[in-house]
């Protein structure tokens, strides 16, 4: 089902995954809660939802995946991560690594703001 799905709708990737042509990157993170990667996809756009995953990528452990109606409000988003690091217990990463998108601005100044607090040294 889902090759005839990837055949159909995404043809050159297939292709280019048969003919071993990706190019792959290595990942590096020194432990769990080192660093957390979150993202967007618009996959869903047509039934107008739209998905939102945070991931610690040490562990492989989904922070959250949140299919909302939208992902483009930066107080929704700052607003999951916050969940999640009082979820864990206050525990927050050294980094957090996202796309360029405005959608992310309230993660990376929560971060600062709490890192800051956190080790007073980094003001």
């Amino acid at each position: 089902l889902i090759l005839e799905y990837m055949n159909m709708h995404h043809p050159t990737e297939v292709e280019a995954r048969k003919g071993r042509r990706l190019v792959r990157k290595q990942f590096w993170t020194s432990g769990v809660n080192d660093v957390w990667c979150m993202d967007q996809h618009d996959k869903w756009r047509k039934f107008e939802l739209y998905l939102h995953i945070g991931m610690e990528p040490f562990s492989g452990r989904i922070l959250w995946l949140k299919i909302w109606w939208t992902n483009r409000n930066p107080r929704l988003i700052c607003g999951w991560y916050c969940d999640t690091v009082q979820s864990l217990g206050g525990r927050i990463p050294l980094l957090t690594q996202s796309d360029l998108g405005t959608e992310n601005n309230g993660i990376a100044n929560a971060q600062t703001v709490l890192r800051h607090r956190l080790d007073p040294s980094l003001s």
